[in-house]
Formats: structure tokens, C-alpha cells, sequence
């Protein structure tokens, strides 16, 4: 089968071609930046292109799968990813493509707070095709994406911060059953897909897997959230910038309230533990306490 993946260079977008290439099936894709065309994978056949720009029209030739995961993370492009997303969507169908997936998030909620959870909230919304199909995964598990961020966070302090606790929980999925599960809801019926493990795992348990992989020893100090918050918003009314924001922290508590289930298990995905994405040896995985 023929994969069109836009954001080809992006975190989950490099993964993915990889494990079609490595699947047999043939991939193509889009990238916005000339930087980009350097990432893309030998055997991606690649086309240069941003969202709102005119689209060719032989961008989707022979192609039988769309999967969107082309979004700017500028907080003021919201409206630049809701309309090109939706033409891509609609140029996709008129050029004869059968099923398209847009890659949503967990966070993508009414009662969102970030501006990315907003943002992918309001594209389920208008994105209108009777083939696509959603998916909302939660936190990805590999070397990118807000889980380097995460990691690097680890890294550099002798002593963690832990928000929360053990109260806060969070829904995660490893990169490799991501992308192996996008290629099995192509065919299947249902329309909308939470992809996550559970049961959740807790912050203190996430982020000391990070510290075993990086083989560090910080100290875990667990931290009230509220007083943290407001302590955020002040330096943010001060015109303080910060690493984290006070809308992560609401969206965070919000995290807590959803009430969605994953239906991941029906997949039936290979026998692949999470931490392999990145965990080395089963040495490391063992001293996890």
C-alpha cells in the first residue's frame, strides 16, 4: 500500500515511515523547511510543502492512505492548521484517496486548556470526510517530542520536581505500537481511536524509567501542584519566562478529569514493552523499583 504521511520530519513522522519502509509498504510525504529534506528517510519520496499553501494537484497520485500529523506548534497558527488541514483533507478525497487518519491528542478535549489541545479539539471538529478516521494517542514514549523534553528535564537537575506526586497520572504510549497502531485502524471501521496503555502510569514512575535509561540517581521530590501554579502565574504576570506555563499546569489538573477510555487493547498489538522505545537492555528495566 501507498502511505502519504505529512510531517515527515517530525518526531512521530520519521518513525512512522520507518516502520512502513520496514513493513513493504511504499511512503511518500511532505516537509516544510528545506532543513527538513535532510531527516527524511532513504526509500520516502518527499514533496516540499506547508500548510496554506496551494496545493498540487498530483500531490496524492496513486495514494491510498493519507496520515496527517503536519501541525505547527506556533500557538498563533491555529487558524493556519484548522485550514490546511482541512484543504489537505479535501484535495486527498478529490484526488481519489480512500482513507485518511488525522493524529489528534489526548488533550484534544472541551474543556482543553493549552493551545494545542484546543487546536486539535476545534480540527476534530470542521475536519468533514466520511473516511477519515481519529486517533488520540497520548504521550509518546521515544527519543522526541515533549518526552525528550521530559527526559532532558532529568538530566540536568540533581533534584526532580514531581507536580502532584503520585496523585498525577499519564496516559502514554510507546512510539513503536503507535505507529503499528495507525497502520491497523486504516481498515477498520470505527472512526475514532484512544491510544494509550492502561493502566496510567504515575509521573514519579515516568520520569524515574527516564533517570535508569540515562543511569542517574536525582532525588524525586514530590511538589503541591497549587502552590506551583501560583507561584507560575505570578512570574507570568511579571513577564517571566518560564519552561513550563500555568495553562500546561490547568491542562494537566484537567488530564485527571477525563473520563475516555483507551480501546488500544482490541488491536491486538505485538507483545512489545513500552520501555523498549527507550530502554536499552532488560538489565536496565529491572532495576526499575
Amino acid at each position: 500500500m501507498h502511505f502519504f504521511v505529512t510531517g515527515i520530519n517530525g518526531f512521530v513522522g520519521t518513525h512512522f515511515c520507518e516502520y512502513l519502509l520496514r513493513s513493504g509498504h511504499r511512503v511518500s510525504g511532505s516537509f516544510s523547511t528545506t532543513t527538513g529534506a535532510h531527516r527524511i528517510k532513504p526509500g520516502v519520496q518527499g514533496h516540499k510543502y506547508a500548510l496554506g499553501k496551494p496545493i498540487p494537484s498530483d500531490l496524492f497520485r496513486e495514494v491510498d492512505y493519507v496520515v496527517h500529523l503536519a501541525w505547527s506548534l506556533n500557538e498563533a497558527d491555529i487558524e493556519l492548521n484548522l485550514a490546511g488541514t482541512q484543504s489537505l483533507v479535501e484535495a486527498a478525497r478529490a484526488q481519489g484517496v480512500k482513507r485518511q487518519i488525522f493524529v489528534s491528542s489526548y488533550s484534544a478535549t472541551a474543556e482543553a486548556v493549552s493551545a494545542y489541545g484546543k487546536g486539535k479539539f476545534r480540527a476534530e471538529g470542521v475536519l468533514s470526510d466520511p473516511d477519515l478516521v481519529i486517533i488520540r494517542p497520548g504521550l509518546v514514549i521515544g527519543k522526541g517530542g515533549l518526552c525528550l523534553k521530559m527526559v532532558n528535564t532529568v538530566s540536568r537537575l540533581p533534584v526532580v520536581p514531581i507536580l502532584g506526586g503520585n496523585s498525577i497520572h499519564i496516559p502514554i504510549i510507546g512510539i513503536s505500537h503507535l505507529c503499528e497502531a495507525i497502520v491497523r485502524v486504516v481498515d477498520l471501521k470505527e472512526k475514532a481511536w484512544n491510544l494509550y496503555y492502561e493502566p496510567q502510569v504515575s509521573m514519579r514512575f515516568l520520569l524515574q524509567t527516564f533517570a535508569i535509561r540515562l543511569r542517574l540517581r536525582p532525588v524525586f521530590l514530590n511538589i503541591p501542584i497549587m502552590p506551583v501554579f501560583y507561584f507560575v502565574r505570578l512570574l507570568e504576570i511579571c513577564r517571566i519566562r518560564l519552561p513550563i506555563k500555568s495553562e500546561n499546569i490547568v491542562g494537566l489538573l484537567a488530564s485527571q478529569r477525563t473520563e475516555s477510555r483507551s480501546n488500544l487493547s482490541v488491536l491486538n498489538l505485538t507483545d512489545k514493552d513500552w520501555r523498549d522505545d527507550f530502554l536499552g537492555s532488560r538489565e536496565e528495566r529491572s532495576n526499575l523499583q
